[in-house]
């Protein structure tokens, strides 16, 4: 006959230090980790106390959207305003097109709890992307911001309100904004096919900025401002990107700013201009929108450490025109050193 088992009425996870709890509550997601909480008093002061928050829908045990949104009313109810760290917010599902006014109360519980790195994001669903609407975020203790699938438009990527700003990803966005700007940012990515405007360059002011990727982009190039502690700059240039509009009245005259994509980097020590194989026609070389008038070449000094790298599958065209762009620029035929790797 077997023994009925005694209850002890003690916790199992008892002998587990709060190190190891919170390793486990970390690799749970939001809905699991809520219901820790029954298991004692420990579990739910560990909660309470967990510095990290997923708020992604379709990682939630099949939620519909509606026990979804009460599921994050009762776990910022119930954690109140403890500091986070980090905090990632993706409420897309493949099933409807929602936009900011979902996302926006978990964005501004994240700031009321003072999070250090926040990223938004629409997942990796192609269709209508969630939209950030036209207000900038505010915090004195933000250091990372990413964003992914997202409208970002208006004054939504103006970040003088984020005053300890550090890091700036933006992923596969569409960016319709006055200005990206920030005067405590040091690194910045635009990466994954971003697109920007086709009216207006959108100019990046960021003069503490140290390094910046740009990835392959659609419609005008940004408009990079003065960054004079630039050390670190990658671009890639698709067959998407153009330097100069069509029409000179849309850009406020960008026909006679030479060189929108370069000159804000004079003083990076290692630049690297990547141009994709598809890439048929460069727009930032044409003499009366670019080259202008005589003195020109004083708008953009180049230090004498620079190297310019260029990494082509053959000596074309497009890159002879790259070479008389850097020439333009007043860089030197030392400071420049082409790569070839012809694939057959």
């Amino acid at each position: 006959m077997h023994k009925k088992a005694v209850d002890t009425g003690t916790d199992p996870f008892r002998v587990l230090s709060d190190d190891v709890l919170e390793h486990i509550l970390s690799l749970l997601p939001g809905d699991e980790a809520l219901q820790t909480c029954v298991l004692g008093t420990q579990w739910r002061d560990l909660w309470r106390r967990k510095t990290s928050l997923r708020f992604i829908f379709e990682n939630w045990s099949n939620f519909s959207r509606e026990r979804f949104n009460k599921l994050v009313k009762l776990i910022t109810h119930l954690r109140g305003d403890a500091s986070l760290t980090n905090c990632q917010i993706n409420p897309y599902s493949d099933e409807d097109y929602i936009n900011f006014t979902e996302a926006k109360p978990l964005v501004e519980y994240a700031l009321k709890c003072r999070v250090e790195k926040l990223s938004i994001c629409a997942s990796d669903i192609l269709y209508e992307p969630l939209l950030v609407n036209d207000s900038p975020l505010i915090s004195r203790h933000l250091r990372t911001i990413e964003f992914g699938f997202l409208d970002v438009v208006g004054s939504s990527v103006d970040f003088s309100g984020c005053p300890v700003l550090e890091e700036l990803t933006i992923e596969r966005c569409y960016v319709d904004a006055g200005k990206i700007c920030s005067n405590s940012l040091k690194h910045m990515w635009l990466i994954g096919h971003c697109t920007f405007s086709e009216d207006n360059h959108i100019p990046i002011t960021a003069p503490r900025l140290i390094s910046l990727e740009l990835g392959s982009f659609q419609c005008l190039t940004p408009s990079l401002e003065e960054m004079p502690l630039l050390e670190k700059a990658s671009i890639l240039l698709g067959n998407g990107c153009y330097n100069v509009c069509h029409s000179d009245h849309k850009c406020g005259g960008c026909s006679h700013k030479k060189c929108l994509l370069l000159n804000g980097l004079s003083s990076v020590v290692d630049l690297k201009l990547i141009a994709t194989p598809k890439l048929l026609t460069l727009k930032i070389d044409f003499p009366e929108n670019f080259v202008g008038r005589e003195g020109s070449r004083q708008s953009f000094v180049c230090p004498p450490h620079l190297v310019v790298n260029i990494k082509c599958r053959k000596v074309d065209n497009g890159v002879h025109k790259i070479l008389d762009v850097l020439r333009t620029c007043g860089i030197l035929p030392e400071q420049i050193s082409i790569k070839c790797h012809d694939r057959t």
